[in-house]
């Protein structure tokens, strides 16, 4: 199973990452000491249900922020956790839904380019865009 985009909490001491099963990929966390973790002390945050991805934590170290195409799109989710257990504790929920096909973060080739970065109380994060133009003009006769 590959353990992918680990992001190490505030404090230092948790470390959220997605694993791939087949065609789905589950947020996770575990405590992290510096070496290896054992697979038992794992924490789902997500169900392994759809294609859940590139975790963050929040500044203050109690939601996980990730990527999500849940919906159907691709839209930023996120799940509370206990502060200090780190155990979700309420449902998942949409921070921002993004259905418009012209601004989409479909259109960023890699979930890793999105790049979600919590920072006070702003997530940043890079957003594709599709625009297009129609011109016309009047042809003369030369």
């Amino acid at each position: 199973m590959n353990a992918t985009a680990p992001d190490l909490s505030p404090d230092g001491k948790w470390i959220a990452f997605h694993t791939a099963h087949h065609t789905k990929r589950q947020v996770q966390l575990a405590p992290y000491e510096g070496s290896e973790i054992p697979h038992s002390s794992w924490i789902a945050v997500t169900d392994n249900q759809a294609l859940d991805r590139e975790p963050r934590w929040s500044a203050d170290g109690n939601l996980i922020y990730f990527l999500s195409d849940r919906d159907g799109f691709r839209c930023i989710w996120a799940r509370k956790l206990h502060p200090r257990t780190k155990q979700p504790v309420e449902a998942i929920f949409p921070v921002l839904h993004l259905h418009n096909p012209r601004v989409s973060l479909l259109h960023v080739p890699s979930t890793g380019h999105v790049s979600l970065c919590a920072v006070g109380d702003r997530l940043i994060f890079a957003m594709g865009e599709l625009t297009g133009n129609l011109w016309s003009t009047e042809l003369r006769p030369h």
